[in-house]
């Protein structure tokens, strides 16, 4: 793809970022710290038994996200061939975990507010396509946007889960455990299209989000959906370029580093092109900035005694 590809998905971002800006800004909410890794009650998910890519999901019981198994084992992470802050190509190892099936939905994040107390997402910025978005029911199901790093986080941690980890995210999104080989895309080497991932749309024109997880035929490798598009997710770790570069071969559950100006965002949105939509772009934001195209999805560390034998 041509440096003219790269500036108009940069150029798009800004463009999302100065609309954003135009509302009056609002104080903080206070995050909720993470959650400890073992802080969430016992026997608090429910097997729902393999999906159709043969991997065993889950419920959590607060706020009903389907979570999907992911082995442990070595992966692969990066890419050797793109943009320098995606190299160089490494073998990582990561303990089993769970993975949001969906992105978080508007009516996922109204019971988080309503619980918690904290404010709801403010409106959509002027020449979004759904001014009602936030409060319209129609929306129940689509992901939940104009969230902050702070927010996804203390969601989080309200839900008994967390935020993913970028290793985690991008072994979701492309790992292939037959062939122990990775995808350039979550549902291969082929570019997307519409029935794969919803993308290319211009902003102030038109429909942008749809449904969360309406799209199966773009699922990842494990059955996550929504990986490449509709809206990009914060995850866990602060962003540095060089991150990958600095990483020794075979890290063990690899992070990024202890502190920043950024997070890092993957995923992709509705107004990416299909070079943005790959599993190993890395972009990145201000974390507590808000946009119409960046929500989350949860992730959990596995423990076989967290699930309860009685379904709810």
């Amino acid at each position: 793809f041509s440096n003219t590809t790269i500036e108009t998905h940069l150029n798009a971002a800004e463009l999302l970022q100065s609309l954003s800006k135009a509302h009056a800004p609002r104080p903080e909410p206070r995050a909720t710290p993470a959650a400890p890794a073992h802080a969430t009650p016992e026997a608090d998910l429910v097997r729902l038994g393999p999906n159709e890519w043969g991997y065993t999901e889950y419920r959590a019981a607060k706020d009903g996200s389907v979570l999907i198994e992911v082995p442990g084992g070595t992966s692969w992470m990066g890419s050797g061939s793109d943009r320098p802050n995606e190299a160089p190509r490494h073998r990582i190892r990561l303990d089993a975990y769970l993975i949001g099936k969906h992105e978080v939905t508007n009516a996922q994040y109204r019971a988080f507010c309503r619980e918690t107390g904290s404010p709801p997402p403010p409106p959509p910025p002027t020449g979004f396509a759904y001014p009602d978005y936030v409060t319209n029911p129609l929306y129940d199901v689509f992901p939940v946007v104009n969230v902050s790093w702070p927010d996804a986080q203390a969601y989080g941690a309200w839900a008994g889960l967390r935020l993913p980890p970028e290793a985690e995210w991008e072994k979701a999104a492309s790992w292939v455990e037959r062939t122990q080989q990775s995808r350039r895309f979550p549902w291969g080497s082929d570019p997307p299209i519409d029935d794969r991932a919803v993308f290319g749309k211009e902003v102030g024109k038109g429909a942008y989000m749809r449904q969360s997880g309406s799209l199966p035929s773009g699922a990842s490798p494990y059955g996550a959906l929504d990986m490449s598009g509709n809206v990009e997710e914060w995850v866990a770790d602060w962003y540095d370029e060089g991150t990958y570069a600095a990483r020794e071969d075979l890290a063990w559950n690899p992070s990024g580093p202890g502190t920043g100006k950024c997070r890092v965002v993957r995923g992709g949105s509705w107004f990416n092109d299909p070079w943005g939509l790959r599993v190993t772009f890395r972009f990145y934001s201000v974390p507590t900035q808000r946009y119409g195209h960046v929500g989350f999805r949860v992730a959990r560390g596995f423990r076989p005694e967290a699930v309860s034998r009685v379904p709810f």
